[in-house]
């Protein structure tokens, strides 16, 4: 039998991190709408580098089903390596725009 010490806590789905992800996600909507692709995608590659900075801090990345409990958690080197990757990825749209432009075939 499972005491509630044993149940693993999850998230709380409002906390201060989906709170700032939501406005950042409005902020690249608006840019978005506004015609302004470049900045929405140096805003992107700011996002990126933030949260893959959180992630080689905490190397825990949890994968599953959204809205359930994760199934499990990459961690160790794996997860260091995919934050170094999002890293890069982030410098690369930060510091040329236009790499997302390219990605996504716009002109």
């Amino acid at each position: 039998m499972m005491t509630s010490e044993s149940r693993p806590e999850h998230e709380d789905p409002l906390n201060w991190r989906n709170a700032i992800y939501f406005v950042i996600f409005i902020c690249i909507v608006v840019l978005f709408a506004n015609d302004k692709a470049l900045a929405a995608f140096r805003l992107i590659g700011l996002g990126m580098l933030v949260e893959s900075v959180l992630l080689f801090i905490n190397p825990k990345i949890p994968y599953g089903w959204e809205g359930a409990p994760p199934l499990g958690h990459i961690t160790g080197v794996l997860a260091r390596v995919l934050s170094v990757a999002l890293f890069s990825f982030g410098v690369a749209l930060v510091w040329k725009p236009d790499f997302g432009l390219l990605l996504l075939r716009w002109s």
